[in-house]
């Protein structure tokens, strides 16, 4: 039985956690279930799903309404193969926050954490704070898709479907973003249905990749 918590207050449930200094392959599995907060405290992230501090890898796994279902912390490292990251949603990385540390009271951030997704999708999952992004996830280190497929995710702030910030590096080859959505009312158009790019250290490259029917929903059009 998981108590909930008052609307407002900070969750800390969730499925895993993978400590400092450990290793844990999770294979041909379906995650489902789990419980966050209905948003988060400032730089503390809820989670839901896996919380990763160690080297994670997943490979065919199916991970379905956990809240975020991979919170890949400062230093962190992770490895998806084969992966389904399926309606997740949380205050913001919905399907996966790749996470960084921030320098005392500054707008600096070190130590992101280090993602690398092969042939994986991520549909259909949110984000639903108006400060933060990232319906399918929000990157604030370094992360790399190769033939993946981020479809029909959908933010109230920037990235529809990934929100690259925050001195994040994203990498995307041969994958193909469709059907992401923004409603951010405060960016509008520039908020990036398919990826947003906030700040001026934060960096995306991407190569022989499909990008189409992705967009701003003002709600009327």
């Amino acid at each position: 039985y998981i108590d909930e918590p008052k609307v407002g207050d900070y969750s800390t449930y969730k499925l895993f956690e993978i400590k400092v200094g450990s290793t844990v392959t999770i294979e041909n599995v379906t995650l489902m279930g789990g419980f966050t907060g209905d948003r988060t405290v400032g730089d503390n992230p809820s989670v839901g799903g896996i919380d990763n501090y160690g080297y994670l890898e997943m490979i065919g796994v199916d991970m379905l309404r956990t809240g975020t279902a991979l919170l890949n912390r400062p230093k962190a490292r992770a490895l998806l193969v084969d992966c389904n990251i399926v309606r997740n949603a949380n205050w913001y990385g919905g399907g996966i926050l790749n996470f960084s540390e921030r320098v005392d009271d500054t707008d600096n951030y070190i130590n992101g954490g280090t993602l690398v997704m092969e042939s994986c999708s991520l549909t259909e999952n949110e984000s639903l704070g108006p400060a933060h992004g990232g319906g399918a996830a929000e990157n604030q280190g370094l992360m790399l898709l190769n033939n993946c497929v981020v479809a029909n995710n959908a933010s109230t702030e920037i990235g529809g479907g990934i929100n690259n910030c925050k001195g994040g590096d994203l990498f995307v080859m041969n994958s193909t973003f469709t059907g992401n959505i923004t409603t951010s009312e405060e960016y509008g158009t520039m908020a990036g249905g398919a990826i947003g790019n906030a700040g001026g250290a934060s960096h995306v490259h991407i190569v022989n990749s499909i990008l189409a029917y992705n967009g701003y929903d003002d709600g009327e059009s």
